[in-house]
């Protein structure tokens, strides 16, 4: 996920907020993301779900969490992939420990024990109540596995977000260019204010009012309005289904269940003709009912010996062969669900045996992901979603105070040149001038000719005046990497704050996301490389960071600051020293 600027964003923010996106993300949201992914292919559709845990720490944390199809209700009205774009409420089901809940709900716990509604009120009485319909289907919860025993321990939970709408007021500011609604006790409060002053333009337009509201049974144990904040009041749940239309979501193993059905029962009958036919019997010329009783229990027994005595001419009848037929159906079948899913042998890294170029296995490739482009489509257009919201929490809620971002911001390198370039500007203008350079050897040397004008008796103040400013200047030069590195570091911190005033300001614009092919793959991170190299060879000017970010090394960080130290070392090195005794011949 990147933040790109849109309407008057500045890339040095976007870039900040991508940083603090991951961060808020962690390690961890890969791996949601993945089980987001898998989930929905097999069953259809599954969510993203982000909060804020406003508990662990003064700003709060950003929680991120998988849920599934079998545990979410969505407002069946909302035909758009879109939830925030039609749906009027979420409903989100889990079991919680009855501990738990009665020590985190202390005042509700006498309720929830007398059995105040535990499994008499159904989720889809609620959706009912909350769309205004009493037209939908009963839902039997009884139907989910294992609910008698876990009630035993647990609660099931009912956490809903819902929506309020309520007469509101849109409100753009003049002179910020920023616009938002306002409902509720803000709209009561400022609302004949702002319609009478000139600075706002101010249209009736439905407020919403955010809910999040707690319930086991009946019993309600918590509702919270705008749980995230009053400019936000979006719900924090983001579908991803392989294949939507208009309401409909079909997973993307929906026509390839009755092909590999076909598959098994081809291979099933298969194998059980065999398993019927390799013990199919013997021949022989004569049997008492002992021998023959003995052949029948001990016949297909490994190394069983047989006397002819007992039953003259012996020879075993020849099983039949493996049943091509079926065997073909199900080769054909195994080739059908490749052709239809798309996910040919390049694209499962299957040997087939094939000699062909590596050319022609990487467009057989594409071929295939091409096919379920529309499945990364959706997915992409998940992430697209959670990431504006994402960028909300951040900028809206403040989740991260300034002395985190300062850090984030330091060890990301996320100044850029231009904002670099700024700061340098501000400085200079505002101390009026820059960090000198120091003088070469030949600015030091005095000018012989001015040295001619001296008058005798003069000499020796004038010698030991220019002594005094060579030896200035030589401790100037030999302090200046130093002084240059702390002035550096001056403009950076001011850079730093600069950046900190953008993203705190409202008025600095709009930023999108979008959604990359995650580097994290090897393969994407050796084509980088391959096209890397390729323009290094063509241009030379790619800086040795670029190499290293499309590398597979862990310690990139500290290889990138060993580069950098003994680039500085280097640059340090090649300043102009300036020996005392030649100073002192010259003069």
């Amino acid at each position: 996920i990147k933040v790109r600027p849109g309407r008057e964003g500045t890339e040095s923010v976007a870039k900040v907020l991508t940083a603090l996106c991951k961060h808020a993300v962690g390690p961890q949201g890969e791996y949601v993301f993945s089980e987001v992914f898998k989930d929905g292919l097999v069953k259809t559709e599954a969510y993203l779900k982000l909060n804020v845990n406003k508990h662990s720490s003064p700003g709060g944390d950003i929680e991120v969490s998988h849920r599934s199809f079998f545990s979410v209700d969505v407002d069946p009205d909302a035909v758009e992939y879109d939830l925030n774009k039609s749906a009027k409420f979420v409903i989100d089901r889990e079991w919680k420990d009855k501990e738990e809940i009665d020590f985190k709900y202390p005042d509700k716990a006498q309720e929830i024990s007398n059995g105040i509604g535990l499994g008499d009120d159904d989720t889809n009485g609620l959706a009912a109540y909350l769309i205004e319909d009493d037209e939908i289907d009963e839902y039997d919860e009884s139907s989910h596995g294992g609910e008698v025993s876990r009630r035993k321990y647990r609660y099931l939970i009912r956490e809903i977000w819902w929506k309020e709408k309520t007469p509101g007021l849109r409100v753009l500011d003049v002179a910020t260019g920023t616009s938002r609604v306002i409902s509720g006790e803000l709209l009561e409060k400022h609302g004949k204010r702002l319609k009478g002053d000139g600075r706002w333009v101010t249209s009736d337009e439905a407020g919403t009012i955010l809910h999040r509201t707690v319930m086991v049974g009946k019993v309600v144990l918590e509702d919270e309005e705008n749980p995230l904040g009053d400019q936000i009041t979006d719900i924090p749940y983001f579908r991803f289904s392989p294949d939507w239309d208009n309401g409909h979501a079909m997973g993307a193993i929906e026509d390839l269940i009755s092909l590999n059905r076909e598959e098994n029962i081809n291979q099933t009958l298969a194998t059980r003709y065999l398993g019927q036919t390799v013990n199919s019997g013997w021949i022989v010329d004569k049997a008492g009912t002992k021998a023959e009783a003995k052949l029948k229990q001990f016949g297909s027994v490994n190394g069983i010996v047989l006397s002819r005595q007992d039953y003259g001419s012996i020879e075993k009848i020849k099983p039949n062969q493996l049943s091509q037929g079926h065997m073909i159906l199900s080769e054909q079948s195994a080739r059908d669900i490749k052709d239809i899913s798309g996910v040919n042998d390049e694209m499962l890294g299957i040997d087939n045996n094939k000699v062909i170029s590596g050319k022609a296995i990487q467009l057989r490739e594409r071929s295939g992901m091409r096919t379920n482009e529309p499945i990364f489509d959706n997915f992409d257009r998940t992430l697209q979603l959670f990431g504006t919201m994402l960028v909300k929490l951040i900028t809206k809620l403040n989740i991260y105070t300034d002395n985190e971002i300062r850090a984030i911001v330091s060890e990301s390198d996320l100044l850029d040149l231009k904002m670099l370039q700024r700061a340098h500007a501000e400085i200079t203008q505002s101390i009026g001038g820059d960090l000198p350079l120091p003088a070469t050897p030949e600015e030091l040397a005095p000018n012989p000719n001015m040295m001619a004008m001296v008058q005798p008796e003069d000499l020796q103040m004038v010698v030991e005046g220019i002594k005094t400013g060579i030896r200035s200047a030589q401790m100037y030069a030999e302090r200046y990497p130093e002084l240059k590195q702390n002035w550096d570091e001056v403009i950076k911190q001011h850079a730093t704050e600069m950046l900190l005033k953008e993203l705190r300001d409202d008025k600095v614009g709009q930023y999108g996301i979008v959604v990359s092919l995650s580097a994290n793959a090897p393969t994407v991170r050796m084509q980088n490389m391959l096209e890397l190299e390729m323009v290094q060879d063509k241009y030379g000017m790619i800086t040795p960071d670029v190499f290293i970010d499309a590398t597979e090394l862990t310690n990139k960080d500290e290889i990138k600051a060993g580069i950098q130290a003994v680039q500085q070392a280097q640059a340090q090195a090649a300043q102009p020293k300036q020996p005392a005794k030649k100073k002192e011949k010259a003069a």
